[in-house]
């Protein structure tokens, strides 16, 4: 059992076990949370409903995926609320209830510390996968030598901590401000093939094919906590809900998660929750959508930010779009 004295990097998978279910949660920015466990549902085990459908064999069990196309005439769920609902239906007893579900962290779910029984840390897990995996090994030698790291700097995220069957390698990436930057200069540079993400018709920046063909998905995480702009309160406050067509001012954390953006008009922080937009956006860039106007989440004082939740439906303008 993982007591609470444990350090959850960003990027970090957690197995969650009751007496009757398991479930991997993903952990995007643990930082911001003051020390609560709050993650994204990605897989559960055995669920007592029908609702679920067949993914992948992980950990010697089958796991069921909540955002697969569903066949035999079942629905297809994709929204993360009604994700973040069936866990919670699912696994009741392993959920810390939110008397008000704070808009920062709505479609996530709060855990209780004793259900944890094993974190996939990023750095930890690619000790111990790189021993008998040469593949694994080349990777992180070339992205080490490619942009002049130190081997504890890199770690992998996503499907390959738990699973040998992967699509692309997932890798994160703890570094500064500046190294970020000059990360994603070095990929502009050296990438010559669009890579579509078909579902929107996008070109990822920080995604590229390396020198064995292997696709390379690069997650930048900071360093150290200190580092983000963000402060977190257990409460956020909801102004209004704003329609905006600005220019970005200031890029400084375009390539981290949450994405965190400086536009003009207003002038005033633009915060986009997940991970999809991290590394599109640069100075200068058009940004147009809607979001929420919210107070008390940057840094350490009261301000009014635009809070952005989902990306793909609030945004209209992507530089990448082909």
């Amino acid at each position: 059992m993982v007591t609470r004295n444990i350090d959850i990097k960003e990027y970090s998978f957690v197995l969650i076990e009751s007496s009757h279910n398991k479930a991997l949660l993903f952990i995007q920015y643990p930082y911001l949370f003051n020390e609560k466990i709050i993650g994204k549902c990605i897989y559960i085990l055995k669920p007592h409903s029908k609702d679920f459908n067949i993914k992948k064999n992980f950990l010697n069990d089958i796991f069921y995926s909540l955002k697969d196309h569903y066949v035999d005439e079942h629905l297809e769920i994709t929204d993360d609320n009604t994700i973040n609902m069936l866990f919670e239906k699912s696994m009741p007893e392993c959920i810390l209830k939110q008397i008000d579900r704070d808009i920062f962290s709505s479609n996530l779910s709060v855990i209780n510390y004793k259900f944890l029984s094993k974190i996939y840390d990023p750095i930890k897990t690619k000790e111990e996968l790189i021993v008998n995996n040469e593949v694994l090994r080349d990777i992180v030698n070339e992205i080490a030598l490619l942009f002049n790291l130190p081997q504890n700097k890199i770690g992998f995220t996503g499907s390959i901590l738990f699973s040998n069957q992967v699509g692309d390698y997932d890798v994160v990436l703890y570094v500064n401000i500046e190294k970020a930057k000059e990360i994603k200069r070095k990929i502009e540079q050296f990438k010559q093939v669009t890579i579509v993400e078909k579902q929107f018709d996008i070109d990822w920046p920080l995604r590229y094919y390396d020198s064995k063909n292997n696709l390379i998905c690069i997650f930048i995480a900071y360093e150290t906590s200190k580092l983000s702009p963000l402060f977190y309160k257990d409460k956020t406050k909801v102004i209004d809900e704003i329609l905006f067509d600005s220019i970005v001012i200031d890029d400084s954390h375009s390539e981290f998660a949450p994405t965190v953006l400086k536009i003009d008009k207003p002038n005033i922080n633009l915060i986009i929750l997940g991970t999809a937009c991290r590394g599109f956006f640069k100075k200068g860039d058009s940004i147009t959508g809607k979001g929420t106007l919210v107070k008390n989440i940057f840094q350490d004082k009261d301000e009014i930010c635009i809070l952005i939740v989902n990306p793909w439906e609030q945004l209209f303008i992507y530089p990448f779009k082909i």
